[in-house]
């Protein structure tokens, strides 16, 4: 087997390993790289952090692989309820000197899914260190998807294309209005913009209707009423992902704004009209 390759600043240890919740039919391993195709799955990457060699790194990566097959567990668990939950998760681990035990630091949470994060965290910590030379720390890189939120986004995709929109004019502001429960919204275009342009904003949201769905759930935790109100200004041009701002917010979870932004700026649909400036007004069932 080959030495293992610098990829950062320092010493660093890189590989992919792409785990399946359905279990893996087929590995490869050849230059310090393992990986497991599968149609969902997590890829790991390890970067190191200054002051840690390549040997250590290579430790910690061998340690941190233990730890997939747990970390795969959770993804499994998760995506059976929410299998739009895809994303990039970063954690630094940390071996101290002496006999302390590992620590794990979430630097980067791209995946917005408590659960998700809790779970895996948890797995590493649980990690092997006997065989890790002290102190060593990595940043360890967890990318999740599946081929079940593709699909749903290929359907939500679909299921806006085409449709008609009603517009109605309110004080001559083209204005549209989802009829939905939960999640209720309204989205309003600046006085004397066209009905055509508001309706292609209001099939963007739309298409992304699991997302809102997903920050009426986060806002709803810790047994808090998720009932409210935001408002979000959206900028929209023809080919690229929305830019959303939240204006003002009634909704008791403070992450609920940044929360709504992540989301509709990674709407399905890309817009094919603009540009165009909306308010968005979202109204959070109890």
């Amino acid at each position: 087997m080959q030495p293992m390759t610098a990829r950062t600043l320092g010493a660093s240890f890189a590989f992919s390993l792409t785990l399946l919740a359905s279990g893996a039919s087929a590995q490869h391993m050849d230059q310090g790289e393992a990986r497991i195709t599968t149609e969902t799955g997590i890829s790991l990457a390890l970067d190191s952090v200054p002051g840690t060699s390549a040997a250590r790194v290579q430790a910690m990566g061998r340690a941190v692989q233990t730890r997939m097959v747990a970390i795969r567990g959770c993804y499994h668990n998760v995506v059976a309820v929410r299998p739009t939950v895809t994303g990039v998760i970063r954690m630094q681990i940390t071996v101290p000197e002496g006999a302390g035990p590992a620590t794990v630091t979430v630097t980067e949470d791209g995946v917005h899914d408590a659960e998700m994060l809790t779970c895996a965290r948890a797995a590493l910590l649980a990690m092997p260190t006997a065989d890790v030379s002290r102190p060593s720390s990595v940043v360890a890189v967890l990318t999740l998807a599946n081929s079940a939120a593709e699909g749903s986004a290929i359907a939500a995709q679909h299921a806006s294309e085409g449709s008609e929109v009603a517009v109605t004019r309110v004080g001559d502001r083209p204005t549209a209005t989802t009829e939905m429960t939960d999640v209720r919204f309204v989205i309003r275009g600046p006085v004397g913009s066209s009905d055509e342009l508001l309706a292609e904003g209001y099939r963007v949201v739309r298409s992304q209707i699991a997302g809102l769905l997903d920050c009426r759930r986060r806002a709803s935790r810790r047994r808090r009423s998720p009932a409210g109100v935001v408002v979000l200004t959206l900028t929209m041009t023809a080919g690229q992902p929305l830019v959303v701002h939240t204006d003002r917010s009634t909704v008791l979870a403070p992450d609920t704004g940044t929360c709504l932004e992540e989301r509709l700026g990674r709407a399905p649909r890309v817009a094919a009209a603009g540009p165009g400036t909306f308010e968005l007004e979202l109204t959070f069932a109890p």
